[in-house]
């Protein structure tokens, strides 16, 4: 799975092939859904 776009302000899921489900702010706190047992359920992290 693609690492998610984090060219702008916010992290999103790259659009057009398959990515990781990370929405936040690239300076702030980003919410990942889990998906295919490769991460944690509900993860909430604060980007340095």
């Amino acid at each position: 799975m693609a690492a998610p776009d984090t060219s702008e302000i916010w992290i999103q899921p790259i659009q057009g092939k398959p990515a990781m489900a990370i929405w936040g702010h690239t300076k702030g706190i980003s919410v990942a859904i889990p998906q295919l047992n490769i991460m944690a359920r509900g993860i909430i992290t604060k980007e340095k």
